[in-house]
């Protein structure tokens, strides 16, 4: 959630944009205060299918879209008297499980494995073989099964054996909204809830130990800082081509 600049102010006469990451496009929307939706707009992004069970988009498109559906939105806001200015908050959501590998700087190594990508089906027989009795399996399926080859340990088991060159020079393996959160405000974070859902993240031993998944290595599945997906948290420049007069707020 991005907040407004210089504190905040009463309802009346306050906006927010809320943008949704589809599987085909991105849509971005203005709101007042009760719901009403002011304006909208729409940018397309491609997917590509090199294979039968492959689906791959790139990511710096994402935020390429994201930055046209929201300038786009905000002009036709603009027609109806509402202002950029008058813009409080915005909150942004993604596709998931969509992984992308990343170097130290966060530019994308590769396409993205789009949540739809069912390529890493063998891994997750592999994964629930080798981690047979691991907790961090019983956290979605009590270790019995079925794993989905959407989730993320396969599809990153899956980089780390047939594209080792990648999966060694990433910096971080996250999602979608990993990813476009580190654009909006130059930390690389991911959200307690994708974590929780389909990363096996059992919150509470988390809290005990750093988990492992076993047979994989403790050095090939990093983790990462975790926050609560509606953690505020303090600005970067990154945000400008969004033409709003926001930053992240503590």
């Amino acid at each position: 959630l991005l907040g407004p600049r210089g504190g905040s102010s009463s309802a009346q006469g306050s906006y927010v944009v809320g943008v949704d990451h589809g599987t085909e496009s991105v849509r971005a929307a203005v709101f007042d205060h009760e719901g009403r939706m002011i304006a909208s707009a729409s940018s397309a992004y491609v997917t590509s299918f090199p294979e039968p069970g492959y689906a791959e988009q790139n990511p710096e498109d994402w935020w390429s879209c994201m930055c046209t559906a929201v300038q786009g939105a905000l002009a036709t806001a603009a027609e109806a008297g509402v202002s950029a200015s008058m813009i409080k908050a915005m909150s942004v959501d993604t596709t998931s499980c969509t992984v992308v590998a990343l170097d130290a700087g966060g530019n994308p190594l590769r396409p993205c494995l789009l949540w739809m990508d069912a390529r890493s089906a063998e891994q997750t027989t592999e994964i629930l073989e080798k981690g047979a009795g691991d907790p961090a399996l019983a956290v979605n399926c009590d270790g019995e099964g079925p794993l989905s080859a959407e989730w993320m340990v396969p599809k990153s088991l899956w980089l780390k054996q047939h594209e080792p060159d990648i999966f060694d020079a990433a910096a971080t393996i996250a999602e979608a909204q990993d990813y476009i959160n580190f654009k909006l405000t130059g930390r690389m974070v991911c959200s307690t809830c994708s974590v929780a859902t389909r990363w096996h993240w059992d919150a509470a031993a988390a809290l005990e130990h750093d988990a492992k998944v076993r047979e994989f290595g403790p050095s090939d599945l990093r983790s990462g800082q975790l926050l609560l997906s509606t953690t505020l948290y303090h600005a970067s420049p990154r945000s400008t081509c969004l033409c709003l007069p926001l930053q992240l707020v503590p």
